[in-house]
């Protein structure tokens, strides 16, 4: 069973100059990236089995973002001539905005979901450790440990958002 790619499928491959190429492997590669953020952050603490549903969905999720879209790109089954239509949003539009809105999403689901984690699970371990020590201890206070973790968080937030506010402005002034 052989799918061999029909002339349209090679006319817009060849259509693609290596900017293209690159600015979707900049996309793409920021979002698997981000995929394995989301993983590491929900999948800590959690039975196997939802680690492996976490994954698939998160996969699928990967493969949505990579392969949607609008155009139709065809191979034709050697055997049975059935058509299988394949969508790549990104080989039509050349449009990196639908890659750059995912990417901004996924990544404000990261940083929320760990700013939580920080807040609601670190701070009262901390706490509780505050509570428990000695008074010859020289590890930092609750408050400042969080309120440092609190300035990582700004300087981490503030680099993508803007990243993603530079490349959503547009170039060409009148």
């Amino acid at each position: 069973m052989t799918f061999p790619i029909t002339t349209s499928l090679q006319q817009q491959l060849t259509l693609l100059s290596l900017a293209d190429w690159m600015q979707l492997a900049d996309e793409l590669s920021m979002i698997y990236t981000t995929f394995f953020m989301m993983y590491a952050t929900f999948s800590y603490g959690r039975p196997p089995a939802l680690r492996v549903l976490l994954s698939i969905c998160l996969a699928a999720m990967a493969w949505y973002i990579t392969v949607s879209g609008s155009p139709e790109i065809y191979c034709q089954h050697a055997s049975d001539s059935t058509d299988i239509k394949k969508q790549a949003r990104y080989y039509e539009t050349k449009d990196p905005q639908f890659h750059q809105d995912a990417y901004a999403v996924l990544t404000a689901t990261v940083v929320f979901s760990n700013m939580w984690i920080m807040e609601y699970r670190m701070r009262p371990q901390l706490e509780l450790r505050e509570k428990l020590r000695t008074g010859s201890a020289t590890t930092p206070s609750t408050d400042a440990i969080m309120k440092q973790m609190w300035k990582m968080v700004a300087t981490g937030k503030s680099a993508p958002t803007v990243s993603y506010g530079r490349s959503s402005t547009p170039t060409n002034f009148p």
